[in-house]
C-alpha cells in the first residue's frame, strides 16, 4: 500500500485533523490573521505552517508509524507530495501577500 501525504488539510468541521490544526492555530495565516483557505484536490483546504516548530511537531506525531492508523504490515511506503503546495501557491491570489 502507498500512503500519499499532502501538506494541505481538507477544511471540514467533521474531520478531526482539521479540528485539531485549527484549534491549535497550526495553519498558515493570511494578511488579516485568519486561517488561509485555499483550494486543492479535496476542495477547501488549509496548509500546516511548517515554519512553526509546534506545527512541525504536531505533523510529525500525526505521520509517525507509532500513531499511524493503518496496519503497519500493509504499509509499503509514504509519498509526501509537495507538488500540490507549489500548484496551490502558483494559482492562489492571496497566498502570503
Amino acid at each position: 500500500m502507498v500512503t500519499i501525504i499532502d501538506p494541505h488539510i481538507k477544511r471540514d468541521t467533521g474531520y478531526h485533523i482539521h479540528q485539531e490544526a485549527s484549534a491549535q492555530a497550526l495553519y498558515v495565516r493570511n494578511r488579516d490573521g485568519g486561517e488561509f483557505d485555499g483550494h486543492c484536490w479535496p476542495g477547501s483546504s488549509s496548509w500546516v505552517d511548517f515554519l512553526d516548530p509546534k506545527a512541525r511537531e504536531w505533523w510529525h506525531q500525526k505521520i509517525s508509524l507509532q500513531n499511524y492508523e493503518v496496519k503497519k504490515n500493509y504499509l509499503s511506503f509514504f509519498f509526501l507530495s509537495f507538488f500540490s503546495f507549489l500548484f496551490f501557491s502558483f494559482f492562489s491570489h492571496a497566498f502570503l501577500l
